[in-house]
């Protein structure tokens, strides 16, 4: 596993960008399992007689929605995946992208409480691999999950971002003093 992700910022946002990077080999197999099922598909009609087709319409249906919606889905995401994270200090925006078709960008709102964490996945080439979770609280003061990334990212990464929220709230904070505090 060799995703990719790049984390920059600006003095108000936190931009994280994660592709899916499957070796080559994956990719060509879950093409060729594509269309081998395409050519099932279109063979197991063909050969249909006409009194037949009314029997065949259930399964054929069922057929294509877990082909297309699955399977297929899943080979764009291995092939094109993306998803897209933009942090601020009131809300977390997100999207993924499938390379065909993209999710909607969903915002979530954030309290002043909200935290991060890294969960470690496995290791590979002495690299650590988690995913990133974002942690809200309620009005109790529970901490509850608000999202969760769906691509693993290094631990070096999440220790990128860790610096970046810093900066983030150091930014926030200085810019409330300046405006807030009275001066002497």
């Amino acid at each position: 596993m060799n995703n990719f992700t790049t984390v920059h910022s600006d003095t108000k946002n936190i931009y994280l960008d994660s592709r899916v990077k499957q070796p080559l080999a994956w990719k060509i197999f879950l093409v060729f399992f594509n269309l081998a099922g395409w050519t099932a598909f279109f063979y197991a009609m063909s050969t249909l007689e006409s009194e037949d087709v009314k029997k065949a319409i259930i399964p054929m249906a069922f057929f294509l929605t877990i082909f297309i919606f699955i399977i297929g889905r899943f080979t764009l995401w291995i092939i094109y995946g993306r998803e897209s994270l933009v942090i601020s200090e009131s809300s977390i925006r997100h999207f993924k992208s499938f390379g065909l078709f993209k999710t909607n960008e969903t915002v979530i709102e954030i309290n002043n409480y909200w935290m991060y964490g890294f969960d470690r996945v496995r290791e590979e080439n002495n690299k650590e691999f988690g995913n990133l979770y974002f942690f809200d609280h309620d009005k109790k003061d529970e901490p509850f999950l608000i999202y969760s990334t769906d691509i693993m990212v290094t631990k070096e990464t999440a220790d990128m971002l860790d610096k970046k929220l810093d900066d983030l709230h150091h930014t926030i904070i200085t810019e409330y003093i300046k405006t807030k505090a009275p001066l002497n």
